[in-house]
């Protein structure tokens, strides 16, 4: 017997089309924007023309009970018909950073984790693989200037 639940993902602007487990043990949710139109990309205007919906992106996101996340969207396209040539811009979304493997949440995550395990920045050695967060770093995630947590065991010298 399963069971349903649901559980929100705290994401602004999106609408859950539908949910699938991987065949590798992760989750993929996918999603879409609710928000209308994009800043042209080349003047600078509101623009509201749709012209299409990109190809599909997954980002990772924030384990839900333990499982690893992925978000998949198909960012929209809007048309410039003001511009010369009238150009395309892929809408923006404030909860990812285009050319970027995870949502900004799962980056402050595993920043946070790693502060956590007192290394910096970084967990240990196998800290967090359980919910497959594990280094920040093998995973594209800058400290951002993060201060060095305490290390009892570091003697100054």
């Amino acid at each position: 017997m399963s069971v349903m639940i649901q559980l929100p993902l705290d994401i602004p602007d999106v609408k859950v089309l539908s949910t699938e487990c991987r065949p590798d043990g992760a989750l993929l949710i996918k999603v879409e924007s609710t928000r209308q139109g994009a800043c042209c990309s080349r003047c600078g205007r509101d623009i509201h023309h749709f012209h299409g919906d990109d190809r599909p992106l997954q980002v990772r996101h924030l384990p839900i009970l333990e499982w690893r996340v992925y978000l998949e969207i198909r960012p929209k396209r809007y048309r410039c018909p003001p511009c010369e040539g009238r150009p395309t811009t892929t809408q923006r979304c404030d909860w990812y950073e285009p050319n970027s493997p995870q949502t900004k949440a799962f980056e402050k995550g595993v920043l946070r984790s790693g502060e956590q395990h007192g290394s910096g920045g970084k967990p240990e050695a196998g800290a967090g693989t359980r919910r497959g967060r594990g280094d920040p770093g093998a995973l594209g995630v800058d400290d951002g200037g993060l201060e060095p947590v305490y290390d009892p065991g570091d003697t100054g010298h």
